[in-house]
């Protein structure tokens, strides 16, 4: 007998929402939910947001499309309204200056990041992660795993070569990891070690 949480979630015997495509749908309906029944100023962000990352079988999204029209034009324009996209419906928390040296740092190297993405190397995120450094601003895995990823989805056409970091995926994986796995401790799966081991 499956267990159901009060939202309507399936969970399994340790009390986790299952890893399903139902419980993914519903999910998804709730976002949409929410985004309808919020005040107008947060649901047209959200809307916003969603028109923008939204991937189904019937449409391609906002960014996809800015994605597209620049690699047919070979980024030409460079790679700044993209950047710029990812920041807003993603909240990745760019200043306008982050923006514009990512874009600059990106074009100046565009043939080698596009080639490493096309590959999936996942050594490229890190490596876009730390040019923030290096440029006094800050290191931004956040940023670099998005651009990876959607790059990697909407000019190469691969869904499964890169995935978007997220902080709060961040911080409930590990518990999955452990209630599944039992070969580690939460604890050892949070950022410290994470984030020493990857700028060494």
């Amino acid at each position: 007998m499956a267990w159901v949480d009060a939202q309507g979630f399936e969970l399994n015997k340790n009390g986790f929402v299952k890893l399903t495509k139902i419980n993914a749908q519903l999910a998804q309906d709730k976002v949409d939910t929410s985004a309808n029944n919020s005040a107008d100023k947060k649901a047209s962000k959200i809307r916003k947001t969603l028109s923008a990352i939204r991937e189904d079988d019937l449409t391609k999204n906002d960014l996809c499309q800015l994605i597209q029209r620049g690699a047919f034009k070979n980024f030409v324009n460079g790679f700044h309204d993209v950047i710029k996209m990812i920041n807003d419906t993603n909240s990745t928390r760019l200043s306008d200056s982050e923006q514009s040296f990512f874009a600059k740092c990106i074009v100046g190297n565009k043939l080698n990041i596009l080639r490493r993405i096309k590959q999936g190397d996942p050594t490229v995120v890190n490596d876009l992660a730390k040019e923030g450094i290096q440029g006094n601003n800050r290191y931004n895995f956040s940023f670099a795993s998005k651009f990876c990823t959607y790059m990697s989805r909407y000019h190469f056409g691969e869904k499964d070569k890169f995935m978007p970091y997220d902080k709060v995926l961040q911080n409930v994986l590990p518990y999955y990891a452990w209630a599944y796995c039992r070969k580690d401790e939460v604890k050892n799966f949070k950022q410290k070690k994470v984030m020493k081991t990857i700028l060494r």
